[in-house]
C-alpha cells in the first residue's frame, strides 16, 4: 500500500495512484482550503462595502438613483438569462464525460451568452424608449456589456 505522504504525482498513473482524499493529508487540506475561502470571502465583502460607501458618497442622491435603476434593469436580465442554466449545467456536466461533456458545456455557454447579449440589447432599448435619459441608457448599455462579459466568464 502506498504511504500516506505519497501524492498523486508521486504515485504515477499505475495501480498505486493515490487520491488526496484517500490519505491522512485530506483533513488538513480541507481545513486550509476552507479557511482560505472564508478569508477571501470576508476580504471581498469588506472591499465591496467600502467601495459601495465611497461610490454612493461620490454620486449623491440623484445619481445614486440613476445608478440603481441601471443596475436593477441589468440584474433583471441577468436573472432571466440564467433561466436555470447553472442548475442544468451542474447536473449534466457531473454525469457526462469526454466529448459529450464538452459539447454540453459549449452549448450552455453559447446559450448563456446569446441570452445575455439579446437581453442587454433589449433592456438598453427599453431604457431609451421609456425616457430614462441618456445617462441611464448609456449606463444600462455599459452594465449590459459587463453582464455579457460575466456570462462568458461563468
Amino acid at each position: 500500500m502506498p504511504s500516506a505522504s505519497m501524492t498523486p504525482a508521486d504515485a504515477g498513473d499505475g495501480p498505486l495512484a493515490v487520491d488526496l482524499l484517500d490519505t491522512s493529508a485530506a483533513g488538513p487540506a480541507a481545513i486550509r482550503g476552507g479557511a482560505l475561502r472564508i478569508v477571501a470571502y470576508l476580504g471581498g465583502t469588506l472591499l465591496g462595502v467600502g467601495s459601495t460607501a465611497l461610490l454612493f458618497r461620490h454620486l449623491g442622491v440623484v445619481d445614486t438613483g440613476r445608478y440603481s435603476i441601471a443596475i436593477s434593469l441589468v440584474a433583471i436580465v441577468a436573472g432571466l438569462s440564467d433561466l436555470g442554466l447553472t442548475a442544468i449545467g451542474v447536473r449534466e456536466l457531473s454525469v457526462h464525460t469526454g466529448a459529450a461533456r464538452n459539447a454540453i458545456a459549449r452549448n450552455l455557454l453559447g446559450l448563456r451568452i446569446a441570452l445575455s447579449v439579446t437581453g442587454a440589447i433589449l433592456i438598453t432599448a427599453f431604457a431609451g424608449a421609456v425616457g430614462y435619459g441618456t445617462t441611464v441608457t448609456v449606463g444600462v448599455g455599459l452594465a449590459g456589456v459587463g453582464l455579457v462579459l460575466q456570462s462568458g466568464q461563468s
